[in-house]
């Protein structure tokens, strides 16, 4: 496990919990937290997944449905029971169109349809989990397509880069936020950008690299996200949404893989409390929509002031980290072993040895 990116995935989980509660008090503080945050973690996906499991995919030994079983119980156990969490708490209201929009997020398909009212139903968030499913389902084909066509799977990423702009122009404003933040065949992109870098990763990986450098690498890492956070809501929100971050998240990716646990902020992303963060970081993203918005709805004033703004940020912001680590700890973990155990249990095979990743 590379201790840098555990630690920046807790932290961009963080910045999306932010976006969201300053969104719910009609601020809009830290606004681009959440694209930037949604970037990250669909590259992150290709680059783990490609760093973990590219050999095991072409190894005689591959199971897909072992794979396939292991996605969906990385996924749907606590998907399934925050759904059912947010429908009863919402029962009243619901109507027989409600019921038929929750089918799809049922099964982490929602993230196809091109309606809100389906791709935002229930947890709003688990849209990203619809996106996250599709990139896993199709990463053995894409490995098998590099690993027969490499020269051929390398022209294609460059036509689509090249032909992406021409996508934009031709996206509607109306459809802007399904069509490049939300469609899985648009936001392949971001995950196919992530198994490049773990390309340029395995490249680079042996290159001895001086503290010096190591700083200056990490200074300008962040310097660059900062420049695209100064640039957001200053160019095309059509540009705000996706491919703002690359550039920005690519680099912080590939930096602190490089250099993980040295230079300045590598040793600060490699304290503990920072780590496990990260161990937790999908049970925080996956609860603190639906708990952000119950804790709002149980204090807040009618005319909140600004401290009490912040003061409802940083005690929200506690009770979630609190209690997404019990749920991780005490409900999660053992929940994904024992299923393990009955769907994908161990064997000689080299890939169902492996443990599941944290994507």
């Amino acid at each position: 496990m590379i201790k840098s990116l555990q630690s920046l995935r807790g932290l961009f989980a963080v910045g999306i919990f932010t976006n969201h509660c300053f969104n719910f008090l009609d601020s809009d503080f830290m606004l681009w937290c959440g694209d930037c945050g949604v970037a990250f973690f669909f590259i992150l996906s290709g680059f783990v997944l490609s760093l973990g499991y590219s050999s095991r995919v072409l190894s005689p030994a591959f199971n897909y449905r072992v794979y396939a079983v292991r996605r969906l119980i990385r996924f749907m156990p606590l998907h399934l029971c925050i759904l059912c969490i947010c429908t009863l708490a919402a029962v009243h209201t619901l109507t027989a169109i409600d019921y038929l929009h929750c089918i799809p997020v049922l099964l982490l398909l929602q993230s196809w349809s091109p309606n809100p009212d389906v791709f935002l139903c229930g947890n709003a968030p688990s849209w990203a989990l619809s996106d996250l499913l599709f990139f896993a389902a199709v990463f053995p084909l894409v490995i098998h397509l590099r690993s027969r066509y490499p020269k051929l799977f390398y022209i294609f990423i460059g036509v689509v880069l090249i032909a992406y702009p021409l996508y934009l122009s031709a996206v509607s404003e109306g459809r802007m936020l399904y069509c490049v933040y939300i469609l899985p065949a648009a936001r392949l992109i971001d995950f196919l950008l992530g198994m490049l870098l773990a390309d340029g990763y395995t490249v680079l990986k042996d290159c001895c690299l001086s503290s010096v450098k190591v700083n200056i690498l990490q200074i300008v890492a962040f310097a660059v996200l900062a420049l695209a956070v100064a640039a957001y809501g200053h160019v095309s929100p059509v540009l705000d949404l996706a491919s703002l971050w690359w550039v920005p998240v690519m680099l912080i990716i590939v930096v602190f893989a490089l250099t993980d646990g040295r230079g300045i902020l590598g040793r600060l992303l490699k304290l503990r409390p920072l780590v496990v963060l990260g161990d937790f970081s999908f049970t925080f993203y996956l609860i603190h929509f639906p708990l952000c918005r119950f804790l709002l709805h149980i204090f807040a004033p009618e005319y909140p002031s600004q401290t009490w703004i912040v003061l409802f940020y940083l005690c929200s912001l506690a009770v979630t980290l609190a209690l997404s680590w019990v749920v991780w700890r005490y409900l999660e973990c053992p929940a994904s072993d024992a299923l393990l155990r009955r769907f994908a249990p161990k064997n000689p095979k080299p890939f169902v040895n492996d443990t599941p990743e944290s994507t």
